[in-house]
């Protein structure tokens, strides 16, 4: 029970403490502020005492609870006249996640909003750890993800990535696997303009797969074609040849002559340009190259070329699967049936009856 007479800060009980505190840290962390004014947070705390904790109490104060927090906590800091902060972003996060976990359409808003948003990462795994059992919290995640691959050629790729994998001879598990070949297939585009997008499906691949080849070859192969576009050096075509012989290890793709690609990344040995040739020559020998390696994975030039807002919806779509696995590992509680389905559905395109 809260006293009727407000006698300080530290008479208040632990839930309404943790209240003031997880009502400063939400909004504004909401608002991208790691520093608030006092006077703001005055208003803050004062309206907060008066309309939910203390209605009844009119000697309520403002500036005395924040004093108290200080004194009694230490979780909040002035760090310059009038400017207060808490004492470690990790304290504003934990509050800001008990806040909006008291309230599933809170959690729902939040997914909306911030999933994509890196700054709110750590707030998303505290969640997953503070609500009583994390299986709505992932399938609105889930829910949430499937909205950054609605373009055609987005689907496309995951379509054919599902195709090229499920049912493979290999031991990994099947989302690693997937994950493993749609690094693969960003590193065919041989341009750094996706490395955030690719280094997403690496962390997905090593969580799931610990394939070491899986991040190392990918960006073998991304070096490779651009040296080959750049120089047409002969590393070029032993950084393809070195990453065909690894994913032949690996056993994660079906129907792929492997003979086949070897033969002809033999035969363009015999076919590098000297350095003092045209630039188109140059040019054609590494189309050539990029060619043969999509060819082997039944690629297209096509269905990797993507424009700049595919891309960050690709990026977007690897960075928040990551999450939702980082949520799930973070969780107290989660139906082992819910999370297989969910892992099932992950890297792969959505039906139309989902």
């Amino acid at each position: 029970e809260i006293p009727n007479q407000y006698l300080g800060y530290k008479n208040l009980d632990t839930r309404a403490k943790e209240a003031i505190l997880s009502e400063i840290a939400y909004e504004n962390f909401w608002q991208n502020r790691l520093f608030f004014e006092r006077r703001n947070l005055i208003k803050q705390i004062e309206k907060l005492l008066k309309e939910e904790i203390l209605p009844d109490d009119s000697s309520v104060n403002g500036a005395d609870v924040i004093r108290d927090i200080e004194v009694q906590h230490g979780l909040l800091v002035e760090r310059a006249e009038g400017i207060y902060s808490f004492s470690h972003l990790t304290f504003q996060e934990f509050f800001t996640a008990k806040n909006i976990s008291y309230d599933y359409e809170d959690i729902k808003q939040l997914i909306k909003s911030h999933l994509c948003d890196p700054r709110w990462r750590e707030v998303f795994l505290l969640i997953g750890g503070l609500v009583n059992k994390a299986d709505k919290f992932l399938l609105a995640i889930e829910q949430q993800i499937q909205t950054y691959v609605t373009s055609p050629k987005l689907r496309a790729l995951l379509a054919w990535v599902e195709q090229i994998v499920d049912d493979s001879q290999s031991d990994i598990k099947l989302v690693g696997k997937r994950a493993i070949v749609l690094a693969y297939a960003h590193a065919y585009t041989y341009a750094h303009a996706y490395a955030d997008a690719l280094a997403h499906a690496d962390t997905l691949a090593d969580a799931y797969a610990h394939a070491y080849y899986a991040k190392a070859n990918a960006y073998a192969l991304t070096d490779a074609l651009a040296y080959a576009k750049a120089y047409a050096k002969a590393y070029a075509l032993t950084y393809a040849t070195d990453l065909a012989k690894n994913v032949k290890k690996l056993s994660i793709y079906k129907n792929i002559n492997f003979n086949e690609l070897f033969d002809k990344l033999d035969n363009l040995k015999n076919q590098i340009p000297d350095r003092n040739e045209l630039p188109e020559i140059h040019l054609n020998f590494a189309n050539e190259i990029t060619k043969t390696m999509l060819e082997a994975f039944q690629l297209t030039k096509d269905m990797i070329d993507f424009s700049e807002e595919e891309a960050k919806a690709l990026k977007n779509y690897l960075y928040t699967n990551k999450l939702m696995l980082d949520c799930k590992n973070a969780a107290v509680r989660v139906s082992q049936i819910t999370w297989n389905e969910i892992e099932d559905r992950m890297l792969k395109p959505t039906r139309k009856n989902n």
